[in-house]
């Protein structure tokens, strides 16, 4: 966050602060949408990536709408439900890094949700 003007009082201060927040509402608007189709697609890896980019979506959601209406306990929800995307994203990257060395599922992921695979095998 850029400091305001040199020598702008406190009326030009709290709308940089605004102008802000709306740059940042913006950025998490637009991940947001990249993240919408990242989700649909990890349909197709496993249910532990699915997660992942399912609570990053409820993230940033709920960021892009506190920064947007410059609400301050908006804001403090969607740092809440970051940290819950933190421990998701940790246990995905442990299971693949344990799963990977091991061979064998060590760690349990969830399988894909009607992956194409299953849908030709079917048939």
């Amino acid at each position: 966050m850029a400091p305001p003007p040199t020598g702008a009082g406190p009326l030009a201060a709290a709308a940089h602060a605004a102008a802000t927040g709306k740059d940042l509402g913006w950025i998490l608007f637009a991940f947001a949408i990249f993240n919408t189709y990242m989700l649909l697609w990890s349909t197709q890896v496993n249910a532990a990536i699915f997660a992942v980019f399912l609570t990053l979506e409820a993230t940033e959601v709920v960021l892009f709408i506190g920064f947007f209406a410059a609400n301050i306990t908006i804001i403090k929800v969607g740092g809440y439900v970051g940290v819950l995307t933190a421990l998701v994203a940790w246990y995905a990257s442990a299971a693949g890094v344990i799963n990977s060395m091991r061979g064998t599922p060590a760690v349990p992921v969830g399988k894909p949700f009607g992956s194409r695979q299953e849908a030709r095998q079917a048939a």
